[in-house]
C-alpha cells in the first residue's frame, strides 16, 4: 500500500469539525472516516431520542400551569384570611389597651389631683424658703458693707490719731529743743559767755 498524506475534516462530538493531517494508508483513513460517521449518526440518534423523551405534551403543560395558578390563588386567599384575622386580633388588642388606659386614668385622677396639690404646696414652701434666703443674703451683704465702712472709719480714726501723735511729738520735740536752747542761753548768760 501507498502512504498518502492528506488532510481530513473530522466531526468531533457533534459540535464542530477538526482539521487533522493524517499520514496513514488510504484504507485505514477510509475505515476511520466510516467509524467517525457511525459515531456521528449514533450521537444524532441519541440526541433525538432524548429530546422526544423530554417532550411534555402541550395539554399536560397547560394542566401544570393551571394547577400552579390555582395554588397561587389558594395561597393568596389563605394570606388574605390570615391578614383579616390578624387585623381583627390587633383591633381587639387595641380596644383592650384603650379600656385599660381609660380605667387607669379614672383611678388615678384623684391621686393625681392630690399629688398636684402637694406639688403646689411644696413649691410655695420652696418659694418662701428662697425668699428667706434672699433676705438673709441681703442682710449679710449689708452687714459686710457696714463692716467695711466701720473698718474704713476705724482706719481713718487710727490715721488721725497717728497724725495727732506725730504733731504732739513734734511739739514736744520743738519745745524740748527750745527749752534746751533757752537753758543753754541761760547758762551762757550766767557764765557771761553770752556776748563774747
Amino acid at each position: 500500500m501507498v502512504k498518502v498524506s492528506m488532510l481530513v475534516l473530522v466531526l468531533t462530538s457533534g459540535l464542530g469539525y477538526s482539521l487533522i493531517a493524517i499520514a496513514e494508508p488510504l484504507d485505514q483513513q477510509i475505515q476511520k472516516m466510516h467509524e467517525l460517521q457511525l459515531q456521528q449518526n449514533t450521537f444524532d440518534e441519541n440526541l433525538k431520542s432524548r429530546a422526544e423523551r423530554n417532550k411534555i405534551p402541550e395539554f399536560r403543560q397547560k394542566l401544570l400551569d393551571s394547577e400552579k395558578d390555582l395554588d397561587r390563588s389558594d395561597r393568596l386567599d389563605i394570606l388574605q384570611e390570615e391578614y383579616q384575622t390578624e387585623l381583627m386580633r390587633l383591633d381587639l388588642e387595641a380596644r383592650r389597651l384603650k379600656a385599660r388606659v381609660d380605667k387607669t386614668i379614672v383611678d388615678e385622677t384623684d391621686f393625681t389631683y392630690d399629688r398636684e396639690q402637694k406639688k403646689v404646696e411644696i413649691q410655695l414652701k420652696r418659694l418662701e424658703l428662697e425668699s428667706r434666703l434672699l433676705d438673709l443674703a441681703r442682710k449679710r451683704t449689708r452687714v459686710a458693707s457696714e463692716e467695711r465702712f466701720i473698718s474704713m472709719e476705724l482706719a481713718k480714726k487710727a490715721a488721725e490719731i497717728k497724725v495727732d501723735e506725730a504733731r504732739g511729738e513734734s511739739k514736744i520735740n520743738i519745745s524740748t529743743g527750745v527749752r534746751a536752747g533757752l537753758e543753754g542761753l541761760g547758762e551762757a548768760a550766767k557764765n557771761g559767755d553770752l556776748f563774747d
